[in-house]
């Protein structure tokens, strides 16, 4: 926690969200793909989405609510990539949003250019997978208001002289 986001200090409690291992594929002594985290309100409740992979080798995006930011339910994954080909490709850097009576997931696949989005009535959906829409050619999106007007950033790489170059965008 922090006062002035540059001074830091655990948490007494060190709370770690894990996912159910009924659904996801979670070790804690290997690479489990649960990260790219994102946090937001709704109605007092909070929830987490972070980049899974489901036990049968699906990539996903799982789903965790709290009412203290401490303890944390798994609520199961709220979107899977349907395959049958490249179903692996593990669905990173979410945002999720309610806006205009709708919900909106925004989201990247791993080695595919570009994010997407998809909206649906419910937090929880339905999501359709096949009806997700392109709409940038950036990686790692990151979508938030500032001054209240909605702004993305997302990094994209080209190359100079031969090399990789990175960029972050708004």
């Amino acid at each position: 926690t922090s006062n002035d986001l540059f001074t830091w200090e655990k948490h007494p409690s060190n709370p770690v969200y894990t996912p159910s291992t009924t659904w996801a594929s979670w070790n804690t002594s290997t690479w489990s793909n649960c990260r790219d985290p994102f946090v937001f309100q709704d109605q007092g409740t909070w929830y987490l989405t972070t980049t899974a992979w489901t036990n049968a080798n699906g990539g996903a995006i799982s789903l965790a609510s709290s009412s203290d930011l401490v303890h944390w339910t798994d609520l199961g994954p709220l979107l899977v990539h349907p395959g049958p080909t490249q179903s692996w490709h593990v669905l990173e850097s979410t945002n999720l949003h309610h806006y205009g009576g709708k919900w909106h997931l925004f989201f990247t696949e791993q080695n595919v250019a570009g994010s997407s989005y998809l909206s649906a009535p419910n937090l929880t959906g339905p999501w359709d997978f096949n009806a997700r829409q392109p709409f940038d050619a950036g990686h790692a999106i990151e979508i938030f208001q500032l001054a209240g007007k909605w702004m993305l950033s997302r990094h994209t790489t080209f190359a100079f002289d031969g090399l990789p170059r990175y960029t972050i965008k708004f």
